[in-house]
């Protein structure tokens, strides 16, 4: 039979040191291990998120760089053959001149022959034009010539407004009587001036919301005033249109930008030449590259390509990048400053993309800035 150890004996009993564990004694071992495995387990995880997060950063830098990186191929792809506008362009005034005769009741054109070359003098005022050559009338009032207009100097996405110029003189006091046909109608016409035996220019002007093809077939008429015997002669007449264009500097465009909105500072506008199917410039043609972001932040950075019809590249709209929380524009003008308008003179242009990403419960935030010279034209 096993004797029992009695207390405090253990150096005199070698045997009674090796005992058994205790319930007590696993209870803590056990408690212990699991602390330490728990602890080793956050480590881990923690370490694992920070390396996601990591990761997602570096990503994000890479989304960046590379839609900037692409914006700046653009950029430096049409500096060499194209411009870079501002979106959108500020109310914008450009003239157009007559381009034929529509239907004629005035008696003279001198030199004889058609009467809109008399008047078409691309003289604007107050200079003098030519008085050499005119249209005269000494018949009955009511007497209309109606000319056309030559649209190709300006393309409009919104007509504000149609000023009429006319150089012009009448042996009586009586009303210069001329008006605009727009958006399909003739419009009110204006007798607001009063025609002196000298010349001079006179003007009148009609306000709208008109688009451009309101205007593509705007006509001029100038209606004879005063009696049978009295003399109007006219030297020249031309058109002063106001009207806003999502594309600054652009002269003649089939395709509609209003839907296009922004300032010159989220928007990026480029304008380059189209080619053909063979990589050969087109002259006088031009495709759009618009850099904006779309949604509400974080949102997408979309690069919409508008194409001429003429034109081997195919209109598109594609996300160059996700997770985007500013998309800024700033121009510079030769000097290094910045310039809020007149972008057709600017001399370098920089972009700034910001991106953000929220992973892990963490956000993240990365930018790239990029400049690069223009050359406008």
């Amino acid at each position: 039979m096993k004797k029992a150890c009695p207390k405090r004996s253990r150096r005199v009993y070698p045997e009674c040191s090796r005992r058994g564990v205790t319930l007590i004694e696993m209870i803590v071992v056990i408690a212990i291990l699991g602390v330490a495995s728990s602890i080793v387990y956050t480590i881990f995880t923690q370490s694992q998120k920070t390396y996601n997060i990591e990761q997602n950063q570096t990503a994000l830098q890479m989304d960046i760089r590379a839609s900037v990186d692409e914006i700046t191929r653009r950029v430096k792809q049409a500096s060499s053959s194209a411009s870079i506008f501002a979106n959108p362009a500020p109310a914008t005034t450009g003239y157009v001149d007559l381009s034929g005769d529509n239907a004629l009741s005035w008696q003279t054109a001198v030199p004889s022959g058609a009467h809109y070359t008399t008047l078409d003098d691309g003289t604007r005022q107050p200079a003098v034009p030519n008085t050499t050559d005119y249209i005269t009338d000494m018949g009955p009032p009511s007497r209309n010539d109606d000319f056309n207009v030559d649209m190709s100097t300006l393309a409009a996405d919104s007509v504000n407004s149609v000023k009429l110029w006319a150089y012009a003189k009448n042996e009586a006091p009586v009303p210069l009587n001329v008006n605009i046909y727009i958006a399909g109608a003739w419009q009110t016409a204006d007798t607001s001036n009063t025609l002196t035996g000298s010349y001079a220019w006179y003007s009148a002007t009609w306000t709208g919301t008109w688009t451009q093809a309101d205007l593509d077939a705007l006509r001029i008429r100038v209606m004879k005033t005063g009696g049978g015997t009295i003399t109007e002669t006219v030297a020249a007449i031309y058109a002063e249109v106001t009207y806003t264009s999502n594309i600054a500097g652009y002269g003649q465009t089939p395709f509609n930008y209003t839907a296009v909105t922004g300032t010159a500072s989220d928007v990026l506008i480029i304008k380059i030449m189209s080619e053909d199917t063979s990589g050969n410039i087109i002259p006088n043609s031009y495709d759009y590259y618009i850099y904006k972001r779309s949604g509400t932040s974080p949102s997408v950075l979309q690069e919409i390509l508008i194409a001429n019809s003429a034109s081997a590249r195919k209109s598109k709209t594609k996300t160059l990048m996700q997770k985007v929380s500013a998309f800024s524009v700033t121009y510079f003008n030769s000097q290094g400053n910045p310039i809020t308008s007149s972008f057709e003179n600017a001399s370098m242009v920089k972009v700034k993309l910001d991106g953000q990403d929220i992973t892990a419960g963490k956000t993240t935030n990365s930018s790239f800035t990029s400049a690069s010279r223009l050359r406008n034209f």
